[in-house]
């Protein structure tokens, strides 16, 4: 029993351990950037949307350690994004609308990051988007704009260099904007709204060889449950 225990902890840890994947976030606590959409059936668009800082987590060298990033004309890093199309406004009562959009557009970041050597305002990272969704709601003293995404991205070489992590594809889940509507909604929910936060936070996308990993640890850990389970039964036989 001691030994099945034994063997079943190295599997876990060799999954879990693939799993806990290098992470880096980008971010902005203030306003600064427009976000917008001709509502239904056009797009999303966010301009000069501010980012000002950086963070790598999990990462071979500077792990935790917040960076500045600036480079654009207002000291400022900088994200411009275009969604895909679109394709429903409903209305959820309340004062909520939730808009959904295909994937596909583009978003780029911007930006310095001197500790890193990175002193022009360079691509930082880029990527797109799946398909999701985000709600308008009616405050009651205005309309503020909830927007969250997924997608994939790939990351500066320097960037990645400085973090010590290798040129693999980034997958976020934790991009957020948050934004107030100038005005009102339009007819088809077209809005235009000043960003007063932004947030990114995506895991380093593992590679083959660690999915191989992640794989082999799971087929270990099931066939050993499998044995497991057909002593005891012989012995209950």
């Amino acid at each position: 029993m001691a030994k099945f225990v034994r063997l079943t902890l190295l599997a876990v840890l060799a999954v879990s351990s693939a799993w806990s994947e290098p992470m880096i976030d980008v971010g902005h606590f203030g306003p600064g950037g427009t976000i917008s959409s001709a509502g239904l059936g056009s797009v999303i668009t966010g301009s000069a949307v501010r980012i000002s800082q950086l963070m790598g987590t999990g990462v071979p060298q500077q792990d935790g350690t917040t960076f500045t990033v600036g480079g654009t004309a207002g000291g400022y890093g900088a994200m411009d994004f275009v969604t895909g199309i679109v394709k429903s406004v409903k209305n959820l009562g309340s004062g909520i609308w939730e808009y959904a959009y295909d994937g596909g557009g583009l978003f780029t970041v911007r930006g310095s990051v001197a500790a890193a050597g990175i002193t022009g305002n360079e691509v930082l990272l880029s990527g797109t988007f799946y398909d999701g969704k985000f709600l308008v709601r009616d405050t009651g003293a205005g309309y503020v704009v909830m927007m969250q995404a997924a997608g994939t991205d790939t990351k500066n070489a320097s960037l990645l260099n400085f973090f010590g992590l290798p040129n693999n594809e980034f997958a976020f889940s934790g991009f957020s904007i948050a934004a107030t509507v100038i005005g009102e909604l339009g007819s088809t929910g077209a809005f235009s709204a000043i960003a007063h936060s932004s947030a990114i936070t995506n895991a380093m996308v593992p590679e083959p060889a660690t999915m191989m990993l992640i794989g082999s640890g799971m087929l270990f850990l099931s066939a050993c449950m499998r044995r497991r389970t057909r002593r005891s039964a012989d012995r209950t036989s």
